[in-house]
């Protein structure tokens, strides 16, 4: 709802103003964090796993090849939705489309913890990665139609909220007890750090590839890890 918020002031207010607030709120969370913490870390020393990351490497290797490919996807479209609302006259209209997409994730992750689900979580994480690839090359061939883009940016955040899920259980699963925190941050690390080269290759690549070319790249990426959950699917329980 981060997004929305920021277009609706951007009516009213100017962007330094805006700026201004983000970081207001950003300073205020952290040290609202920081007390819970403080307050709350009664962890003796010899809780503390101190032992070697443990972990079963093929299962793990697939978690993080995916969250790659996820994160890629999201570090790119950081810069190919302005791309399109621009290049549709359009820029105010970015923050609506990076709510929908927001919005979509909030929604799918409810409504997936919502239903018992008959097939395995490998399955529904291999459904999810090829759902959103379709959704993307939908997106590729709808991109003069900022109304249609937004559903289909919506329908990809509804699959964003399943695969974190189910990556996240996933790590759970193939890491020893002492090692599952260091193992989903090593996940979300990775995450992290494929996010940024995407949003680099977009804005590198933005004078040499067209919108659609990136999201059809894009499509063809999750087309490919929508496999990968095969090779981890004994620690999807």
């Amino acid at each position: 709802f981060g997004p929305l918020r920021v277009s609706m002031f951007v009516l009213v207010a100017s962007p330094a103003v805006i700026i201004l607030m983000i970081g207001s709120i950003g300073v205020l969370g952290a040290g609202y964090f920081l007390r819970i913490a403080r307050r709350d870390s009664v962890i003796t020393a010899s809780d503390r796993s101190r032992g070697p990351l443990k972990w079963q490497h093929g299962p793990m290797l697939s978690i993080l090849t995916v969250a790659v490919a996820t994160g890629v996807v999201g570090g790119v479209l950081i810069l190919a939705i302005p791309r399109v609302a621009e290049a549709n006259g359009s820029i105010d209209a970015s923050g609506f489309l990076f709510a929908a997409l927001a919005i979509g994730e909030v929604v799918g992750a409810v409504a997936y913890g919502a239903v018992r689900w008959s097939v395995p979580p490998s399955v529904q994480l291999m459904s999810a990665l090829a759902f959103t690839g379709v959704m993307l090359t939908l997106s590729a061939l709808t991109l003069e139609n900022l109304w249609l883009f937004g559903l289909l940016l919506l329908c990809i955040g509804a699959a964003a909220g399943p695969i974190a899920v189910l990556l996240a259980s996933a790590t759970e699963n193939a890491a020893d007890a002492g090692s599952i925190g260091r193992a989903s941050g090593l996940r979300i690390s990775v995450s992290l750090a494929a996010s940024a080269a995407g949003s680099a290759f977009a804005g590198g690549t933005s004078a040499a590839l067209t919108a659609p070319a990136v999201l059809l790249i894009l499509a063809l990426v999750l087309a490919v890890s929508a496999a990968l959950p095969l090779f981890a699917r004994r620690v999807y329980v």
